[in-house]
């Protein structure tokens, strides 16, 4: 599987759309028509590719638990990134034209691919209730990498038609990888980086709970909030949670 990094162009029109699952969005480029999968604004993985830039992630010093800083994390994360050819024309893909069926597992060999029973209509977003959050409601959101696009601990905000958990899932999501399976994603990509989100009272929020697809498990109770939510205060760094 081939990784692109985004331009900047790139990242400020991802952050224009909601996410299809929680840290991912789909992407065409252009000219070629290819649809990617783009991961947390800053990259771009074309999952039918051949290539293998994403076999050795886990040996990256920015994603394993150990004693780095957050800004020496950070450093380590954008000298691998920048390693990576740049897009920048791309054209964003509603979940429902994605052929999410289609894509394939990141595992090894490769191929051959399991044999998986897809659904033939993305259920994802299935979130049939609505809410308002409380006083001193606590929310949580994994992202795949140090660094966050939607976000903001300058302006403490996040921006709207981003995904989030309950302070209830913590102990379901001990790692970077069981994000993967509890939210039912279809790109295996550990999603280390645990921020807390405080939203202000009374912020809009919709929730139900994942389906089981991509061939994982599923179950996780989960959140979007569809405008921009403003915290009571300043966010912190992220907690690393270990990969495995």
């Amino acid at each position: 599987m081939k990784i692109y990094k985004l331009g900047q162009d790139a990242v400020t029109q991802t952050l224009e759309y909601p996410e299809a699952f929680p840290n991912i969005q789909f992407f065409k480029a252009q000219p070629s028509g290819k649809i990617l999968a783009v991961i947390n604004s800053q990259f771009a993985i074309d999952v039918e590719s051949k290539e293998r830039d994403i076999d050795k992630i886990l040996y990256k010093p920015w994603i394993r638990r150990n004693t780095l800083s957050i800004e020496k994390r950070i450093d380590a994360y954008e000298k691998w990134l920048n390693g990576f050819d740049e897009i920048s024309d791309l054209e964003h893909v509603p979940l429902s034209d994605a052929n999410i069926g289609n894509l394939k597992y990141i595992l090894d060999p490769f191929p051959p691919h399991p044999v998986v029973i897809y659904p033939n209509v993305a259920p994802y977003g299935h979130l049939p209730l609505k809410g308002k959050t409380g006083n001193d409601d606590i929310f949580y959101r994994c992202e795949c990498t140090p660094v966050s696009k939607r976000i903001n601990q300058n302006s403490e905000s996040i921006e709207a038609n981003t995904y989030a958990f309950p302070i209830s899932e913590i102990p379901f999501i001990p790692t970077g990888l069981s994000v993967v399976g509890r939210y039912a994603l279809p790109i295996y990509f550990p999603a280390c980086f645990r921020w807390e989100i405080q939203p202000k009272p009374r912020t809009d929020f919709k929730a139900g709970a994942c389906v089981p697809q991509f061939g994982q498990s599923g179950g996780g109770v989960e959140v979007l909030f569809p405008n921009k939510v403003y915290n009571r205060g300043p966010i912190a760094n992220p907690v690393v949670l270990p990969a495995l």
